[in-house]
């Protein structure tokens, strides 16, 4: 009877060892898992960060870009304002001479006029 408990124990050893190594065998494959889920989710979050920085690149590009055009619109809108303040000038100017044209116009014809009636009073 005692031998039969002894391997009673050594069998109840063994199924202990047993479960011991499956235990550890289970624990390593979870082990795995988890860092292979954790790098797959590094992984995917450093893609994102590279998709976001190239994103972010495209648009500062296209920002620059865009901020050059502004410039030349820019500048364009300012030489247009400053030729028409000329225009405007011109047109001012222009008037003026109109009017002075018409007075030195009239002044000539009635020059003309009285110079016509000098010479007839000479003439006749």
């Amino acid at each position: 009877q005692q031998q039969q408990q002894q391997q009673q124990q050594q069998e109840d050893e063994q199924q202990q060892q047993e479960r011991t190594n499956l235990l550890e065998q289970e624990t390593i494959f979870l082990t795995n898992k988890i860092q292979n889920e954790s790098l797959d989710s590094v992984q995917k979050v450093e893609n994102q960060m590279i998709q976001i920085t190239s994103l972010l690149n495209q648009f500062t590009s296209l920002i620059h870009d865009q901020q050059v055009e502004i410039d030349v619109i820019h500048e364009s809108t300012m030489t247009s304002k400053d030729n028409v303040d000329k225009g405007a000038e011109q047109l001012v100017q222009a008037k003026e001479s109109k009017k002075r044209g018409r007075h030195y116009f009239a002044l000539v014809i009635v020059f003309l006029g009285l110079l016509l009636l000098f010479l007839n009073a000479i003439v006749a």
